[in-house]
């Protein structure tokens, strides 16, 4: 049924974001499982899975196809026919046409030496700019015309051994805003080790904003321009103004959302647009012997008007 509704809403594609969301969520609700990520670019779903296989489904004709990265996928961008793909240490660069992968390109300037945490944990693309939330090490930058790393640098300085990891980016208004996680525990009266959001200009490259504050767990974070949605593992889901990231310190959420319509959780990387919160959900057993007893990654939209997250 989700197919038919599918290509149904394909034939009636238009230009309007409503339409844009529903023909999203229908091309979702037609999976039939979910991984660790979802993304959306104006022609195709991206879905990444475990052992490096990730799914594009054409938005446009229904068409639909698997393809094998080298190692884990941490994330996908896609412009035009081609999609970078991100894992721990590279972007590989596939043809959506050919389905063949074309190169690929370090993360990082020295990627020989990347430790525990140091590895490339999500990216978002801006013009042509890949900004790369890059665990212990920070955030790099690689052009794709250039096809190279052009900067690279820590996030947080002068705060050795306890170095926060950024988990998750998100582009917005030519800036990026890099969610930081660390979960060492310290003795006060020393200062905890920095958790919250780094906010960069992407055309300078430069830090104009770190919000201390937030609590551990941070894995993802994404925007609409507007709010600002950052994952704790998927449960529970903080909303931001955007406008309040612009402050010296780290505002109070606008929600804390905990309660969520299938019992379970979002799981991995979500996406975020005007209508929906798309997101992978590992759905638990609602009675005895269902799946077997097990949970279930699924693909679902969450109405952001339904859950406050408007």
């Amino acid at each position: 049924m989700h197919k038919f509704l599918f290509l149904f809403l394909l034939i009636g594609l238009s230009a309007n974001a409503t339409t844009s969301s529903e023909v999203k969520k229908a091309a979702l609700a037609a999976q039939a499982d979910c991984g660790s990520l979802i993304r959306f670019s104006d022609k195709y779903l991206a879905m990444g899975f475990s052992r490096g296989k990730f799914r594009i489904v054409s938005l446009e004709n229904s068409e639909t196809f698997e393809l094998l990265a080298k190692a884990p996928i941490r994330d996908i961008a896609i412009e035009n026919e081609i999609a970078f793909v991100l894992t721990p240490q590279a972007i590989e660069e596939w043809d959506l046409k050919s389905k063949t992968l074309k190169a690929e390109y370090p993360t990082y300037i020295t990627p020989n030496i990347l430790e525990n945490k140091q590895q490339a944990e999500a990216f978002a693309l801006y013009g042509d700019t890949l900004v790369i939330a890059h665990g212990r090490l920070g955030v790099s930058f690689f052009n794709i015309k250039t096809k190279r790393i052009v900067n690279q640098f820590r996030l947080i300085k002068n705060q050795l051994p306890l170095e926060s990891v950024a988990t998750g980016v998100t582009v917005s208004d030519g800036l990026a805003y890099l969610v930081l996680d660390n979960f060492h525990l310290v003795k006060p009266p020393r200062k905890p080790p920095f958790r919250g959001v780094v906010v960069v200009d992407i055309k300078t490259q430069k830090v104009i904003r770190a919000l201390d504050g937030m609590d551990p767990g941070a894995d993802g974070i994404s925007t609409d321009g507007n709010k600002v949605v950052v994952s704790f593992m998927g449960n529970p889901i903080w909303k931001y103004n955007i406008n309040s990231l612009m402050g010296t310190s780290m505002p109070d959420p606008e929600l804390r959302l905990w309660d969520f319509p299938i019992k379970g959780h979002p799981t991995g990387h979500a996406t975020l647009d005007k209508k929906y919160y798309y997101t992978c959900y590992l759905r638990a057993p609602s009675f005895p012997g269902e799946n077997g007893g097990y949970y279930k990654n699924i693909a679902v939209a969450l109405d952001r008007n339904e859950w406050n997250l408007e």
